[in-house]
């Protein structure tokens, strides 16, 4: 009996001592998956806490392991679950992507006007000025800057650059072209006085492979064929803000030759015939337009690559195609 007198004290000292907070977070896979915003999704936590809240940026957006994206922006978001008991917490952080739940737009078009294209030219990057087609076309050792008038496949001026580079984008800023590489890191700048144009200086980037070009409110836009679309300083090359392209299917890779449309981005999709329209604020491809039928046109030639805008028509072509098709687009 004296032995029992002894433990049953112990008995109720363990008892009445409170277990320690504890959780465990099944977040396996949560990284790699794509959320629709208008999903809510369970993140499963076994836990003895008194609850479980979820926190964006220090503000509560739920107050469960449940959770509904619709308060979110497109993108990634870093978030954190916590468990709670009293004043005493344990949590996990992890990061959400949050994608649009409706699909782009299809965009229709109507074939409004033909013009003859110069089709010795591997089309990486056009601008129309006035009348004026000027053309970065590719390939090492034939890569140029060309100037045409539209409605001719006649060059008028012509500026090959060394024959280590493989030109790519073009843009203009005012009265300079800009022209970049592929590989190379390193890009060529113009004076452009509406009829000729002369070459100016070279420059260097780094970190990056220069694709497609176009320019926005003083910044250029440059793509290096994934899904960013960065936007670059002029003047020393910089990246000032990156912008993640994404659709209802996710991230839009690929992103290749660039034009300004109707206040989007327009984006040739690499290997594609289609061009994504993407806002520049936040990445989101709202409209798609497949040109599928025009580029089997062209099989025997390259593939559908070079935009470029007159009034509110598109004007497209390809790698050495014979001609550029203006198009009228119903949004």
């Amino acid at each position: 009996m004296k032995k029992l007198v002894y433990i049953l004290p112990l008995l109720v000292l363990f008892g009445c001592s409170e277990e320690k907070l504890s959780a465990k977070f099944n977040l396996s896979g949560v990284e790699g998956e794509l959320f629709q915003q208008n999903r809510t999704a369970t993140f499963p936590v076994e836990h003895n806490g008194d609850g479980v809240v979820i926190l964006n940026d220090g503000n509560v957006v739920s107050n469960s392991n449940q959770l509904n994206f619709n308060q979110f922006d497109f993108g990634v978001h870093k978030v954190r679950m916590a468990v709670y008991r009293g004043e005493d917490t344990t949590d996990a952080e992890f990061r959400v992507t949050v994608i649009p739940s409706e699909s782009p737009t299809s965009v229709q078009y109507e074939i409004v006007n033909t013009y003859p294209h110069p089709e010795e030219l591997f089309t990486q990057g056009l601008i129309l000025d006035g009348d004026m087609v000027l053309e970065s076309s590719g390939q090492y050792g034939e890569s140029a800057l060309s100037v045409y008038k539209l409605g001719s496949d006649e060059i008028i001026q012509q500026h090959k650059v060394p024959g280590s580079w493989f030109a790519e984008g073009l843009a203009i800023l005012g009265d300079t072209l800009f022209q970049v590489t592929w590989k190379r890191g390193e890009g060529q700048t113009y004076y452009w006085d509406g009829t000729k144009f002369e070459v100016t200086r070279a420059f260097r980037y780094q970190n990056r492979e220069g694709w497609g070009l176009t320019s926005l409110n003083g910044m250029l836009l440059w793509t290096d064929g994934s899904e960013k679309l960065r936007f670059v300083d002029p003047q020393d090359m910089s990246i000032q803000r990156t912008v993640k392209v994404l659709s209802d299917l996710g991230w839009f890779a690929n992103l290749n030759e660039l034009e300004m449309y109707n206040g989007r981005v327009a984006a040739n999709l690499w290997q594609t015939s289609r061009i994504a329209f993407i806002n520049p604020e936040n990445g989101l491809v709202d409209h798609v337009l497949d040109l599928n039928e025009l580029a089997d046109r062209h099989r025997n030639a390259g593939v559908l690559n070079g935009m470029m805008v007159n009034g509110e028509n598109l004007i497209v072509t390809g790698k050495n195609w014979p001609v550029m098709y203006e198009l009228k687009l119903t949004w």
